[in-house]
């Protein structure tokens, strides 16, 4: 089937990249930092797409804001555990049925994390239902429509020092910073 080999393609394509060091990607390189991961949960279907949350107004800390689904590490937990984990809770995806591809360089934030991506795919569609208390939304982009997107690059001031911020716009809604720097990692290995 064509849609298998397609898929088949962009998993080979991922697994082929080497593994990414320890070093991270950071803005601040923060001793510091807390730890928490995020899920690009591939989704295997005519035209495979993968998943983005556009967070709740009602959350203490990055409301409104469009990323993957994850958040921060519980003691004792695996990274890879808490990217499944967070993604279960966020959009009720049970997590027998997502299976690991690969790791993602870690990136840190200004706002104190060191988020470590991951990158994952569920075989087939799985109905997704929406934690309202975390997402306001669900956006579904489809891989060769991000791979067609523009992502711009812009510099910010961000306590006291220079940043370079990335960004791209997707259902009238724009993704940006760590999940736009992911996301352009995701591409740079697709293409």
């Amino acid at each position: 089937m064509q849609d298998d080999a397609y898929f088949n393609q962009i998993l080979s394509r991922l697994l082929l990249r080497p593994r990414p060091s320890l070093r991270t990607r950071g803005y601040l390189r923060q001793a510091k930092a807390k730890d928490a991961a995020v899920l690009l949960l591939l989704v295997k279907a005519q035209k495979p797409y993968f998943l983005l949350t556009q967070r709740s107004s009602q959350l203490k800390h990055h409301a409104n804001q469009v990323c993957l689904p994850g958040g921060r590490q519980d003691e004792g937990e695996s990274l890879f555990a808490t990217a499944v984990r967070e993604t279960e809770e966020e959009l009720a995806i049970p997590r027998q049925q997502i299976k690991p591809v690969t790791t993602m360089e870690c990136i840190e934030t200004p706002s104190g994390y060191r988020i470590s991506p991951f990158i994952g795919y569920i075989p087939q569609y799985v109905a997704v239902k929406a934690n309202a208390a975390e997402v306001a939304h669900v956006l579904t982009i489809s891989v060769d429509e991000f791979l067609s997107k523009e992502i711009n690059q812009q510099v910010y001031l961000m306590a006291g020092r220079k940043h370079k911020v990335l960004s791209f716009s997707h259902q009238q809604r724009l993704i940006w910073g760590a999940t736009a720097a992911i996301l352009d990692q995701f591409k740079r290995w697709l293409i």
